[in-house]
This record gives structure tokens, C-alpha cells and sequence, in this order.
């Protein structure tokens, strides 16, 4: 009769909880102070029948799972047996070990069976999402963040997080919100009335400094400056709403003034700068022995009388990083970027020139070491067409796309020029490309360059003076996709 009144309640235990039997759980973290916790936790949980919660002693089985549903099971089955159960409440704790709570998701199985040593598990679904107390003891327990080191011996200071320096986690500043302050300005009529404003805005900012940054946000807007110009200052960012909706205009100088001038250890971004010219230059972008960084900027320089420049740096290690640069329509010159003793870091730069008699897409001139990668530079129409001239400079060009053509004297990818000094070219996975119907070379090479190109995609001849000022070329294809090994086409 006992064995009989068993069978019979294992029986409504199995139906009730196949039709709406639960449990409701929680996780406790473990205890806290300065001594080291292990990697055991303390689970919650309320079992519910058919008729209400349940009382007495049962054996809980728990697994550890990455997925709600099937999936792989995270190291081996906890058995809990005779566990006290009170009007559906009981308490356990779970050790799965260190390993098993690496920050990703996880779910707990679980699998009863009341009374406590009779008959067999009955699963219950749906699995329990575990949330953050076991990942305290993950991080607590390592002494790490996802498996790395967090530096025991440098504790933070007020305001610091905890940021990874390539090797491990240290407290750092948050670099999040830098800023000490944010000025913000905003359209007040027509848009010169726009530009007047922003010109004041910046010129009221006063003691940034390292330890004091500041921002300059604008409103979606056209900001004209008329024949005045916008002086950067360090420490002060200059960010736009977009560059589709932001745009900062002026007109051309006599000298070398840009719409905006540059400043060190600042930073443009989010924003379109442009030139109309109706002067002798249209500058958009004018770097004097300063560095700024670009960030997601369009430059655009057109109609100036002699030049359009986009980016003009003198003296400058700027960072140009998804630069949109753009200058045409001038009656002599336009160049899109125009580097002069400099150090520029170009990074998915879009360049485009056209309709001068001489275009240059970037231009180097006794600058050392320039790079460009994940450029695409376009020069055409016009008379002579460069998609890079470099005059006694060197550059690294990488994964970059260079299409040149319908100049009506000349046409050429890359020009080397020297005239004492010599200077250093290396193009890696690059294609060069003279437009269809049009003539010139891939690459010009003066005597005293030293030029390397390697993987690249070729689609014009290669100068190299009759072998007085050679070029070295492995892997490289023609426009007929004809491979050469160790030579140039």
C-alpha cells in the first residue's frame, strides 16, 4: 500500500508539472569582503505543482547550458539530494567551476523528483536564464575581465575606468565623455548671421587645455563666413551634425587661408568644409605647423582663380582618417591633398580632382614617409593628370585604388619626381588605372627614386628611364591580367 500511495504521487508529480508545473528562480551573489570568494553560488528557486507549490524533501538535478533550448551542455551535472521544500521554496548551491562562466550567455536545466529517492527525473522547461551573480564570482575569483589580467597594483583614481592596453585591464581616464565642457551652436537666421555665430562661439572659449578639453558641437546648418576665416584651438574639437548637414563655408584668399585653419592636439569631425573660391586660392582645409585630426570630414576647394586645395599642410603630422577631398573647376591647379614637409597618416581617404590644367590628387613635397591606405584617388580631365606626384618625398601606399585619365597631355598614376634629395615609394594589393582612350603611365620613376610595388594591379606601363631609374615590381598583374613574377609591365 505504501509502495502503491508512492507510485501515485510520483505519477501527479509528473502529470502537474507536465502540463504547468515551474519552478521561479534567483541567484545569490556570494558573500562579499576583502577574502577571495570560490566559484560556488547560491540558487533560489519556488517549485510549483498542479494544485500549488510543493512541500517536502526532493532531489534536484542541475546542468549548466549556452542555449535555451538544445544546444551544449557547460560542464557536469550538480545532484542536490533531499532538499528541504516549503511551500515550493528551496535553497541550493551550485559550484560549476570557474571555466564554465567565461561571459558568455547561460541557462540552467534543471530536473526534480519528490519524493526525494523514488522514481525518475522529470525535466523541467523552460530552462532558467543564469544573469550577473555568477559572473561575480568569475571576475572576483580570476582576479581577470574574459580571461586577461586586471593589474592588482594600480588602484583608481576618481573618475577612471578600467580600459585594456593590449595586455591586460588597467584604470584608465573615460575617454567616453572628455570633454569638460560642450558648447553648442546653434543656426540664428540667414547663413551668414550662422557663420558670425560660430566664429563668435569659438572665439568666446578660453583656458582649454589638456586637463580642460572642449567641444565645439554645430547644429545641422549652413554657416558662411564670408571672407573670414575659422581658427581651431588646441584642446577645442570642432564637431558637426553629419556631413550631408553641417557645412562651413567661405570664400577664397590671396594668401594661403583656408575656411578652417588648423590647430595641434584638436580635432575635426562630422562635417563639411568648403571653399568657393572668387580669389586667387580656395583652401578648405589650411594645417600651418599643425596637426589636426580629420575624422569623417568632406573638403571641398572650387573656383579659385590659380589654385583649389582641399587639405594644404605645411610642417604637419596630420591624421586623415574617412577624408572625402575634393577640388575642380579651377583655371590652373587642383589638388586634393597637398602635403608639404610633412608627415600625413591618410586612412579610407576619397580624393577627386578634375577640369585644372594641372591635377593632383595628392601631392608630396619633401615630406617623409606619407601613407595612404584604403584610398581611392580619381584625377581626370584637364591637361595632366597625377593620382599621386611626389617630389622628393616618400609614401606607403596599401590597398588603395588610383584611376587616372582624359588629361590631354598627360596621364599618370604615380609620378616620382627628384631633384636631389631622391625619395621612396612602396604600393602593396593596389590597382593603378589609366581611363580607357587615354595615355601615360601606371608609374613615372626620375633616376634616385627608389619605388616597390608588390601585389598589385598595374594598367599602364611602367617609365623607368631605360633602366637608369628602376622599378621593382613582384606579383604584379597588366590590364590583361598577365602576371609578372619579378618584373614590371
Amino acid at each position: 500500500m505504501q509502495r502503491k500511495s508512492l507510485i501515485l504521487l510520483v505519477c501527479v508529480l509528473v502529470l502537474a508539472l507536465g502540463l504547468d508545473g515551474k519552478v521561479r528562480g534567483q541567484q545569490a551573489a556570494p558573500a562579499g569582503g576583502d577574502t577571495a570568494v570560490g566559484t560556488a553560488f547560491t540558487y533560489q528557486g519556488q517549485l510549483q505543482g498542479a494544485s500549488g507549490p510543493v512541500s517536502g524533501s526532493c532531489d534536484f538535478q542541475f546542468s549548466l547550458w549556452d542555449a535555451l533550448t538544445s544546444g551544449v551542455q557547460v560542464g557536469t551535472t550538480q545532484t542536490k539530494t533531499g532538499v528541504a521544500v516549503s511551500n515550493g521554496l528551496f535553497t541550493v548551491t551550485l559550484d560549476f567551476g570557474a571555466d564554465t562562466f567565461g561571459g558568455d550567455a547561460r541557462w540552467l536545466g534543471i530536473a526534480v523528483r519528490c519524493p526525494a529517492g523514488s522514481g525518475a527525473y522529470v525535466p523541467l522547461t523552460p530552462r532558467q536564464a543564469l544573469t550577473a551573480a555568477p559572473y561575480a564570482v568569475y571576475s572576483n575569483s580570476t582576479g581577470a575581465l574574459r580571461g586577461y589580467a586586471v593589474a592588482p597594483d594600480q588602484p583608481p583614481d576618481n573618475g577612471q575606468v578600467l580600459k585594456w592596453n593590449a595586455s591586460g585591464w588597467a584604470p584608465a581616464t573615460d575617454d567616453e565623455n572628455p570633454y569638460v565642457r560642450t558648447v553648442i551652436v546653434s543656426p540664428a537666421g540667414d547663413e551668414y548671421a550662422n557663420g558670425q555665430v560660430l566664429i563668435d562661439a569659438l572665439n568666446r572659449i578660453s583656458g582649454a587645455t589638456s586637463t580642460n578639453p572642449y567641444l565645439l558641437k554645430i547644429e545641422p546648418g549652413v554657416y558662411n563666413l564670408g571672407t573670414a576665416f575659422l581658427q581651431m584651438k588646441e584642446y577645442v574639437d570642432i564637431e558637426g551634425s553629419g556631413e550631408g548637414v553641417t557645412i562651413v563655408t567661405a570664400a577664397g584668399s590671396a594668401t594661403n587661408k583656408g575656411t578652417v585653419q588648423g590647430a595641434n592636439n584638436s580635432e575635426l569631425r562630422f562635417l563639411t568644409l568648403q571653399n568657393t573660391g572668387g580669389n586667387t586660392n580656395a583652401i578648405a582645409i589650411y594645417n600651418q605647423f599643425t596637426s589636426p585630426r580629420l575624422t569623417h570630414v568632406t573638403a571641398i576647394a572650387s573656383e579659385g582663380s590659380v589654385n583649389n586645395i582641399a587639405v594644404l599642410s605645411w610642417g604637419s603630422s596630420s591624421t586623415m582618417t574617412y577624408l572625402t577631398a575634393q577640388a575642380e573647376g579651377g583655371n590652373i591647379t587642383n589638388t586634393g591633398v597637398s602635403n608639404h614637409d610633412s608627415q600625413t597618416a591618410m586612412t579610407h581617404v576619397t580624393i577627386y580632382v578634375a577640369g585644372g590644367t594641372f591635377n593632383y590628387g595628392i601631392f608630396n613635397h619633401n615630406s617623409t614617409w606619407e601613407r595612404m591606405m584604403d584610398g581611392y584617388v580619381t584625377a581626370r580631365g584637364g591637361s595632366q593628370n597625377f593620382g599621386v606626384f611626389n617630389s622628393d618625398s616618400e609614401i606607403f601606399i596599401q590597398n588603395s585604388r588610383i584611376s587616372v585619365g582624359d588629361g590631354t597631355m598627360i596621364n599618370i598614376g604615380v609620378r616620382n619626381q627628384t631633384t636631389s634629395l631622391g625619395g621612396k615609394v612602396q604600393i602593396d594589393n593596389s590597382k593603378i588605372t589609366i581611363n580607357s582612350g587615354s595615355t601615360g603611365y601606371a608609374i613615372y620613376n626620375d633616376t634616385g627614386y627608389e619605388t616597390s610595388v608588390g601585389a598589385s594591379h598595374l594598367e599602364g606601363t611602367v617609365n623607368t628611364c631605360m633602366g637608369a631609374c628602376p622599378v621593382t615590381c613582384v606579383g604584379v598583374y597588366d590590364a590583361s591580367y598577365t602576371f609578372y613574377a619579378n618584373t614590371c609591365p
